[in-house]
């Protein structure tokens, strides 16, 4: 029957009892595909598990959280043993966290990983996390936070404490939460505060552009921008100009020049090979190599992503996300997002000879020009000039 799945997963819901695990991973399945921008069709339970089948392979957030949801029925059912190895292999291969006192609903979505949830940690329906986010007891306390329905929690934030984040809230990047934040509003900064004029509509969607540039930085398509009803045109092209294997000498070259780890090339090389297996539609190596990244190094580069030659790693955690372009020469440090925006394709385009340091993110469909220093810790959601330097939470130009 249609919808077999979501129709259980209510009916538990109206008599106070939680949703079967078959519908929990259901739920949180469609909740992916929509932030992916992709369909989720509910027309059989067959079609459904296909669905979830191609979202464990295509996204590299979509495993962590089908063993999450495994482990918690385990424990449930006081299997001993494999609740913990299923911790610990989301943990070495997705760096993905999450206690076992935490109470997490349906429809959670993690783009990439790399999210630490502890204590006794409530979190609702809807909820995006991005990377490098912390949720938890602060130090020495036992309350842990409460995460409210509808909730986006950017990259590098920290919300910690007896802290409850209302309905539809955000969480800008790298803010640190210690307080209570009120329905749909949005707090930034280090502590964070509520941002004026920052309470988003509730009972909607928000649409692509639609939240505040500290959150996801972009105030929708610019000008020049592409539209996505092409048919899939502009996709095709934008990623047939990733360069591949051919890259490779002077990915080594700018390694050297910047006294990189030989060790540090070696997810680059990795990345090429993938780039042009995928141009010769090779099937499952693409996918072994970029998990390889992933497990080792911690580095995803997603498949609509076109990095120009000379691209060179300080180590590990980088993540490149949506559409994006990055320019020739650029060196990148650790913790770096680039790109990511739940719920949109668009990212940044990055010009020649960019240097971004660590714990930095570039995100929505921004201008960062060529010869630009991001410095450590910024989150740069506007058009940077070219040989810029910029620096801060929103990132700001302080040298020109």
């Amino acid at each position: 029957m249609a919808g077999d799945a979501q129709a259980a997963g209510a009916a538990a819901r109206a008599a106070g009892a939680p949703p079967s695990l078959l519908a929990t991973i259901v739920a949180d399945a469609g909740w992916c595909a929509a932030n992916r921008g992709e369909p989720f069709p509910h027309a059989s339970r067959a079609r459904e598990s296909i669905n979830v089948l191609r979202l464990l392979f295509v996204a590299d957030n979509f495993a962590p959280m089908v063993l999450y949801r495994v482990r918690c029925a385990l424990a449930r059912a006081r299997v001993p043993v494999l609740p913990r190895l299923l911790d610990v292999v989301c943990a070495a291969v997705w760096r993905v966290r999450i206690g076992p006192r935490v109470t997490m609903r349906e429809r959670v979505y993690l783009p990439h990983g790399n999210v630490s949830i502890g204590g006794a940690t409530r979190i609702g329906r809807e909820v995006v996390i991005a990377p490098w986010v912390e949720i938890g007891p602060g130090p020495g306390e036992e309350a842990a936070p409460t995460i409210e329905d509808g909730v986006f929690i950017a990259t590098l934030a920290r919300v910690t404490g007896a802290v409850t984040v209302g309905q539809g809230a955000t969480v800008a990047a790298a803010a640190d939460v210690r307080s209570d934040v009120p329905a749909g509003a949005m707090a930034a900064g280090a502590p964070a505060r509520v941002a004026l004029g920052a309470i988003r509509q509730q009972g909607r969607a928000a649409e692509p552009g639609s939240r505040d540039g500290l959150a996801s930085s972009s105030p929708g398509r610019r000008p020049g921008m592409p539209a996505f009803d092409d048919g899939g045109d502009f996709l095709r092209a934008h990623v047939r100009q990733r360069p591949g294997v051919r890259a490779l000498r002077r990915d080594i070259h700018a390694a050297r020049a910047r006294g990189v780890s030989k060790l540090a090339v070696i997810p680059v090389a990795c990345q090429r090979l993938r780039e042009t297996l995928d141009r010769l539609r090779v099937p499952v190596l693409p996918w072994l190599l970029h998990m390889l990244n992933l497990a080792l190094w911690n580095v995803s580069i997603g498949p609509h992503a076109v990095v120009g030659p000379g691209l060179s790693l300080s180590g590990r955690d980088v993540v490149i996300d949506g559409i994006v372009r990055v320019g020739r020469d650029v060196a990148l440090g650790r913790r770096i997002t680039v790109g990511l925006r739940p719920g949109t394709a668009i990212g940044p385009r990055i010009g020649d000879g960019t240097r971004i340091g660590d714990a930095c993110a570039v995100a929505g469909a921004i201008l960062v020009g060529a010869g630009v220093t991001v410095r450590p810790g910024t989150v740069v959601i506007r058009d940077v000039p070219d040989g810029a330097t910029v620096a801060g939470v929103p990132g700001t130009v302080v040298l020109e």
